[in-house]
């Protein structure tokens, strides 16, 4: 009797540990995805540092850089979805929504960015603009 007590008892355990480690995988995988989207983030902006400043930046690397930028949103999306299917308790499913909710804006300031990107393919300003534009584009979107 002991046996089969102790037995479920080390099943139930190890049915507990892949569950913790599953969230872990989720979470480490979110925030290596988050690493990733602010690195882009920042070579974005030297891109256009060097677009705006020599016109000597190739605008495929700053598309390559964009669709990059929203495979990491989507991949963000999908690891949310598997961390609500985790939520054991309500508490962590209303965690899990507003960390949506927060990606949806973050989604947002990203794509404003590309439209402001891509609109000033043919722009052109003076030294201290340029300077003005860089800072309104990346750090006025909240972005990272």
């Amino acid at each position: 009797m002991f046996c089969i007590v102790q037995a479920v008892a080390a099943f139930w355990t190890s049915g507990i540990a892949a569950y913790h480690v599953e969230r872990g995988r989720v979470s480490n995988q979110m925030l290596a995805e988050f690493i990733a989207l602010g690195a882009d983030k920042q070579r974005l902006k030297v891109w256009l540092a060097q677009y705006l400043l020599t016109n000597d930046a190739p605008l495929s690397e700053r598309d390559r850089l964009l669709v990059q930028m929203e495979h990491i949103l989507s991949n963000l999306q999908s690891l949310l979805v598997n961390d609500q299917l985790l939520s054991d308790d309500e508490q962590g499913y209303q965690e899990v929504n507003r960390q949506i909710r927060a990606l949806s804006i973050l989604e947002t300031n990203i794509f404003a960015l590309k439209r402001s990107l891509l609109d000033k393919e043919s722009i052109t300003l003076s030294e201290a603009e340029i300077w003005r534009l860089l800072i309104q584009t990346f750090d006025k979107l909240g972005l990272v």
